[in-house]
């Protein structure tokens, strides 16, 4: 399984914001009268909902990834902490800098 990007849900969140945006605007300026609207507003309403079921499936992941992070931690520790200590310290060495 990926991890899920931060990148990706940050994005993603932007856009599920300004999709929201469009949809209120759409809402706002037009009658549901107009045919050509109320498909503008629907094909928004999808696109909001396809995001926002991808947003969900990033977050499920994440927490996938935490729960299966914290078993093997635990294992570890349980079978020696001398390993979990060595293994703690290599993850932390090989993470990426961050660049400011």
């Amino acid at each position: 399984m990926e991890h899920p990007d931060l990148t990706t849900a940050v994005e993603i969140r932007r856009r599920l914001a300004a999709n929201c945006e469009r949809v209120e605007k759409l809402l706002a300026d037009n009658s549901m009268e107009d045919l050509t609207a109320v498909r503008a507003l629907l094909a928004e309403v999808r696109q909001h909902l396809a995001l926002a079921i991808r947003a969900m499936k990033l977050l499920q992941e994440a927490e996938s990834v935490e729960r299966f992070k914290a078993v093997v931690l635990e294992a570890l520790n349980e079978a020696s902490p001398r390993l979990l200590k060595k293994v703690l310290q290599r993850l932390e060495q090989a993470e990426p800098t961050e660049e400011r």
